[in-house]
């Protein structure tokens, strides 16, 4: 259960700095945070002229013990955020990559 909190923690931290980081004019970056689901998610939204804006920045989750990267749509590296937060690779699941192709990478295949 402590490893799930400390997980919890750092995603928030995460994403939350990245919220910050992502404000703009006319699009919101709204962190939605679900700790009873375990999903963790970054939306722009909004309107940008004519043209509706709303877009998944990123989506983690926290599935069978380990985190799930389902997507990362930034440049600020996710992946090594949780790693410089002290994750192991071995609690990464990569889940944008199929699970064909997660077998080729550092990470938990699930």
């Amino acid at each position: 259960m402590e490893t799930l909190s400390h997980y919890r923690q750092v995603i928030v931290r995460v994403l939350s700095d990245l919220a910050e980081a992502s404000a703009r004019d006319k699009v919101e970056t709204l962190p939605i945070f679900d700790s009873t689901h375990d999903n963790y998610l970054l939306l722009d939204t909004g309107w940008d002229g004519v043209q509706r804006i709303h877009h998944i920045i990123a989506h983690l989750r926290i599935h069978s013990g380990k985190i799930w990267v389902e997507a990362d749509n930034t440049d600020r590296e996710i992946v090594q955020q949780l790693l410089d937060a002290g994750i192991p690779k071995e609690s990464i699941v990569l889940a944008f990559y199929s699970p064909q192709k997660r077998s080729f990478t550092e990470f938990a295949i699930a």
